[in-house]
C-alpha cells in the first residue's frame, strides 16, 4: 500500500490551520524518499454556505483519493468534522520546524494498531436487543489506557447500525460533541446512581440493524 500524507499549507509555504489554507499538497513516500504527488489551491476561509462546504469536502477527498492522512496546525469547523467522517485521520503539527512525514506516518500507523487491537481483543458492545447497544468508555480504558474515546467509538458512529447507542462516560468528550451538534442523532444524559458517571443515550434515526 502507498504511504501517503496530505498537508494544510498558507502562501509561504508555512502549515496551515484548516481554516486558513491555501493550498493542499499530497505527498508519497517512494523508495524512502517524499515527493509531492498532487496539488489542490483551496480557500476554506471563505466558504459561506452549505453548497460551498460540501463542494470544498468533495474537493479535498478527491485529491486525497485513498490516502487517509491529513495534517494542519489545527483543526476546528465543519470542513474538519465531515472530513473526519469520511474516516480521514487529522493530524496537528503546530512547529513547522519539527515536522516530519515519516514521525506523523508512524504516529497514524501506531494510532491504528492500538485502534485494531482494540476491536479485535476486547468484547466491549453489549447487545440489549432490538437495536439497543451498550458501551462503558470507562471500563474500556481501565483496561487499555492508551485507546482514547474517538478510536473505541468512530467505528461504530460510522457503521451507524444502531437504533441506540448507550454510552457510560465520565464526561462527554470535546470531539463528540461535534458530532451531537449535528441533526444525525438524538440525544439525553442521564447521571448514573452510586458513581460520578454518567449515561449517554444516543439515538439514530434510521432502519434497526447489528454492529
Amino acid at each position: 500500500m502507498a504511504k501517503e500524507i496530505a498537508v494544510c499549507y498558507k502562501d509561504t509555504e508555512e502549515i496551515a490551520t484548516l481554516s486558513t489554507t491555501t493550498q493542499i499538497k499530497k505527498f508519497r513516500r517512494e523508495q524512502g524518499v517524499w515527493e509531492v504527488v498532487g496539488i489542490l489551491p483551496i480557500v476554506l476561509g471563505d466558504i459561506s454556505g452549505i453548497a460551498e462546504l460540501r463542494e470544498a469536502v468533495a474537493s479535498i477527498l478527491e485529491l486525497l483519493d485513498g490516502c487517509k492522512i491529513l495534517v494542519a496546525s489545527s483543526f476546528i469547523g465543519a470542513a474538519a468534522y465531515h472530513l473526519e467522517r469520511e474516516s480521514i485521520h487529522l493530524w496537528e503539527s503546530l512547529d513547522a520546524a519539527l515536522f516530519s512525514l515519516d514521525d506523523i506516518l508512524s504516529k497514524d500507523e501506531a494510532d491504528q494498531d492500538v485502534c485494531e487491537t482494540a476491536e479485535t481483543k476486547l468484547n466491549f458492545v453489549t447487545n440489549l436487543g432490538n437495536g439497543i447497544y451498550q458501551i462503558s468508555l470507562t471500563d474500556i480504558q481501565r483496561q487499555n489506557g492508551t485507546i482514547t474515546s474517538k478510536q473505541i467509538l468512530m467505528p461504530i458512529l460510522s457503521a451507524g447500525t444502531f437504533y441506540e447507542l448507550q454510552i457510560d462516560c465520565c464526561h462527554i468528550p470535546p470531539w463528540l460533541e461535534g458530532e451531537l451538534a449535528g441533526d444525525i442523532y438524538d440525544f439525553n444524559i442521564e447521571p448514573l446512581s452510586g458513581s460520578s458517571k454518567y449515561r449517554l443515550f444516543l439515538t439514530k434515526k434510521t432502519s434497526v440493524g447489528g454492529i
